[in-house]
């Protein structure tokens, strides 16, 4: 198997898992979503703790890691955390990659 088939497979194989996960967290992740993977080399990992500039962060991570966040000042980069529809208890992210999302609010002319 070359290195390309196997990129692809891992891929492939990781955005299954990250379908079912939604698909199984619908409070979560309502609406439309769009999936495309990130290349590193265009999110800045130096910019993680930096502080946002608006009264927002530009990224939310999903992640089994916690990435410091200046004693929980607003930075660019802020971990979440998802609930379930009660808000009694966090769900669990299980899988073994890190999600980046970007909330985007879009409106009809």
């Amino acid at each position: 198997m070359s290195n390309d088939a196997i990129a692809d497979y891992f891929y492939r194989r990781e955005l299954d898992e990250l379908l079912k996960f939604i698909q199984s967290n619908k409070t979560n992740f309502p609406g439309s979503y769009f999936i495309e993977e990130a290349a590193k080399e265009k999110f800045y990992t130096s910019s993680l703790n930096e502080l946002s500039k608006s009264l927002m962060p530009l990224y939310f991570i999903l992640s089994r890691k916690e990435y410091n966040n200046w004693d929980k000042h607003i930075c660019n980069v802020m971990n979440i955390v998802l609930m379930d529809e009660n808000y009694d208890s966090i769900i669990p992210y299980d899988l073994n990659f890190d999600i980046i999302g970007k909330i985007e609010i879009y409106k009809q002319a």
